[in-house]
Formats: structure tokens, C-alpha cells, sequence
């Protein structure tokens, strides 16, 4: 019953500049490269994210569970259960009583 997360996967084509050498600074080859990784770190990021908002849903789903087993279907099942340990005790208590009527008329029939 787990939980899906996604992966996130970043495909970049390594492909030569779209500028010229002439006229651009070095500067220019390394905001480049800056951003590739800043890319790379969006995408992880973004995985990280999403993976924990899927957690998250899924806690207050079991919270909500939780909360309705303690509120509501336990104390129902623990009132069925006094309820019928009641009634084997009232059984008993009768079985009991017949008992004891029957022993004692047998023993006046037998005086």
C-alpha cells in the first residue's frame, strides 16, 4: 500500500552554443553552464517536493483514519462488547438459578 512517488528525470542535449565565441565573454560560457546545473537542482528540487506534498497527503489521510477508529468505530465495538459480556452474564447467572432450582427439587422428592 505504499505511496507513488515520482521521479523526476532532466534530459539535456549537450549541443554546442546557439553565440559565437567573438563577441561574448567567457562570463557567458559560465552562466550557461550555471544554469544547466540550476536546472538540475530545479528538477531535484521539484521530485523533493512533490514527494513530500504525496506524503503529507497521505498522513492526514491515516490521521483521519486514526481519528475515526478512536472516535467513533471502537467505542461502538466496546459498547457491543459490554453489551454482549452482559448478556452471557445474565445467561449464566439463569443457568445458574435453574441449576439450583432443579437441585433443589430433587433433593425434596428424595425427603
Amino acid at each position: 500500500m505504499g505511496v507513488p512517488l515520482p521521479a523526476v528525470e532532466l534530459r539535456m542535449n549537450d549541443n554546442p552554443p546557439y553565440y559565437g565565441p567573438s563577441g561574448t565573454s567567457v562570463w557567458t560560457d559560465e552562466a550557461v553552464l550555471r544554469f544547466k546545473e540550476a536546472l538540475a537542482s530545479l528538477a531535484a528540487l521539484a521530485e523533493c517536493r512533490i514527494s513530500v506534498m504525496r506524503l503529507a497527503q497521505e498522513i492526514q489521510k491515516t490521521i483521519r483514519r486514526v481519528n475515526a477508529l478512536e472516535r467513533i468505530f471502537i467505542p461502538d465495538y466496546e459498547d457491543s462488547l459490554h453489551h454482549v459480556e452482559g448478556a452471557l452474564e445474565e445467561a449464566d447467572r439463569e443457568a445458574f438459578f435453574v441449576l439450583k432450582l432443579v437441585k433443589d427439587r430433587l433433593e425434596a422428592e428424595e425427603k
